[in-house]
């Protein structure tokens, strides 16, 4: 999992930077997305980072046995007590707070960067997977009243909607979808299962039906501006513009 972010004012380091995190603990550096370097060392009896999220100019990392790391440079990295065990699949920020999610439907919230975390009370479900916000105010210009949504996603379709910050969370259904395995924002929110069919959403709580995306084995999509872009194994990959 990889995320970046940009420091264009900053003389001695100028420009983008991509962290990207997996097993044992590792990561590894970009300015370009074309050269990479090392930066944490995979560490065999270190737990494996699943996923990564940019919270101002730092970088915040989730992981298994609920691990939370954050860093400036992807290099150096502060681990810090998330008050849980279980594992972390999935991480968002926005604003001021960052909230993680996981297995048997932990949900976790930070305020201050990743520094502390609270665990956000919810009913037990599936695996959550996926978490992203949502705000009609980036609608290109269209004026829609702002929805100020975090939702979730997870394994047996499961979503859950928060429309308080994270604080109270409520399931909401998606008729035929399978377990979730990406989740991106730009206008809505557009969910993939394991399927390979697609589903949006405008606020977060009423779904379309499926639409095939054409991947048989999706791994996760992101959404760039003007529209979504999913990968696939083996390189696939499929777009909605």
């Amino acid at each position: 999992m990889a995320t970046f972010t940009t420091n264009l004012n900053v003389p001695t380091n100028p420009g983008l930077k991509i962290v990207a995190v997996g097993a044992g603990g590792g990561s590894i550096v970009s300015t370009d997305g074309v050269t990479w370097t090392a930066g944490a060392a995979f560490n065999s009896v270190a737990p494996s980072l699943r996923a990564v999220a940019t919270f101002g100019g730092n970088f915040v990392a989730v992981g298994d046995g609920g691990v939370t790391q954050a860093t400036v440079d992807g290099v150096t990295w502060g681990v810090h007590p998330s008050n849980t065990t279980a594992n972390l699949l999935g991480i968002g920020c926005s604003g001021d707070r960052c909230i993680a999610v996981g297995d048997g439907g932990t949900i976790v919230r930070t305020l201050d960067g990743g520094a502390t975390w609270t665990t956000m009370p919810i009913a037990t479900t599936p695996a959550l997977k996926k978490v992203a916000f949502g705000n009609f105010g980036n609608n290109l210009g269209v004026l829609t009243p702002s929805i100020n949504t975090w939702v979730t996603v997870g394994d047996a379709g499961a979503v859950l909607y928060s429309k308080d910050g994270g604080t109270t969370w409520t399931a909401t259904p998606v008729a035929s979808a399978g377990d979730f395995v990406a989740l991106a924002y730009i206008t809505k929110f557009m969910a993939i299962d394991s399927a390979g069919n697609s589903f949006t959403s405008a606020d977060g709580v009423t779904w379309s039906s499926a639409v095939p995306t054409g991947l048989t084995a999706p791994r996760g999509a992101i959404g760039n501006g003007a529209g979504y872009v999913a990968v696939g194994t083996g390189g696939a990959t499929a777009s909605s513009f």
